[in-house]
Order: structure tokens, then sequence, then C-alpha cells
């Protein structure tokens, strides 16, 4: 996939397997979750959402307020938890509300002040 193309695609939470917490977009409007981290070795311990949840499956908000900034764990707070039985995660364009995909959008967030027919990105489109 074009790399132009990558920071306007999030994920939408199933499961979980399919995600890399720190270098994904599973929140659309903050973008990787790396850049906020307040202790940057977490990254390299491996962990997983089954690592910031509590035994009972909710998000374990100690872990999280010891990972991220307050704002950020409130942005998490409000996603819902990853969960075997809510199948797969998937992709979804993060520009939309409905977070579909619309051509109009990508106009929009791929080629942003600068126009010419002739640019590399809109066969991608």
């Amino acid at each position: 996939m074009d790399t132009r193309f990558l920071p306007n695609i999030a994920w939408s939470i199933g499961n979980g397997h399919s995600i890399d917490i720190f270098h994904d977009i599973w929140i659309p409007a903050i973008g990787p979750l790396h850049h906020h981290l307040i202790d940057h070795t977490a990254i390299y311990r491996g962990l997983s959402f089954a690592d910031l949840l509590t035994e009972e499956g909710t998000w374990d908000i100690q872990r999280l307020s010891d990972l991220f900034p307050g704002w950020i764990v409130l942005h998490i707070l409000a996603i819902k938890c990853p969960s075997s039985i809510d199948g797969n995660d998937q992709c979804v364009w993060r520009w939309t509300p409905k977070q579909n995909f619309e051509l109009q959008s990508a106009y929009c967030v791929l080629s942003g002040s600068l126009w010419s027919e002739k640019q590399s990105i809109w066969p991608l489109i």
C-alpha cells in the first residue's frame, strides 16, 4: 500500500489481535500512540491489548495511566474494549464520522492545498 495512504487508515477494534497498540492508529483523532507515551520503553515490552485490560475485560485505568497522559486515557476509555467475541479488527477511513471511505474526503486529505492533475497520488485514489 502506498505510504501516503497509510496515515489515513485507522483500525476499528474487534478482538485486538491485528493491531499494534503503539504504532497503528486505533484512535482516529489522535494517531499512533507511541508519540504520547510517558515511558517510551513500554514499546519494547511487547505489550498487547490484553495487557491493558483487567481480568474482567475492562480497560485497566491504572495501567493506562502509567503509560499515557490523562487526556489520552480518556480517549481510550471512550472506546469499546477488544473482545474475542467481536471478530477481527477492521481497517477504516479515519476522516469521516462513520469511518467509511468517501472519494470527496480522500480528495481533500490527499490533495492538501497543492493540486495538480499530474500528481502521482490520483491513480491511487
